[in-house]
């Protein structure tokens, strides 16, 4: 276990990760490492994460689809996530402008995602585009 650290230093140089649910298992995936999750997250899919049991996972490690991971990724922050916080004064700077954008936006972002790129689907137990 490790507690602290940059945690792209640690991913470059990891042959695995294991967590509950946390950044730090993106900031893996997004580098290409072997990633298990043993709680709930949003990430959770097994084109992105392990989904075999831990020993599986330690014995024959995969590398996540980075590109799958990539594209959920743009997903969520073009349609639900806005950067900033509600704990501080520039955290909500940050996000108020795209906060009232998304808002009253005249379309929905999920759809404007899903018009502009296609929409995605599981086939073969990985995300793809298309019809």
């Amino acid at each position: 276990m490790i507690d602290g650290g940059k945690l792209a230093y640690l991913a470059k140089h990891a042959r695995g990760a294991v967590s509950i649910n946390s950044t730090a298992c993106q900031v893996s995936i997004r580098r290409g490492v072997p990633t298990k999750v043993l709680g709930r997250a949003i990430y959770n899919h097994r084109t992105i994460v392990a989904s075999g049991s831990l020993e599986e996972f330690f014995s024959n490690p995969q590398p996540p689809d980075v590109e799958a991971y990539n594209l959920f990724r743009r997903f969520l922050l073009l349609t639900v996530q806005i950067n900033g916080n509600f704990y501080s004064r520039a955290g909500i700077e940050l996000a108020l402008d795209p906060l009232v954008e998304k808002l009253f936006a005249k379309i929905d972002p999920t759809d404007a995602f899903i018009r502009h790129r296609g929409p995605a689907v599981v086939e073969a137990g990985a995300l793809k585009f298309g019809a």
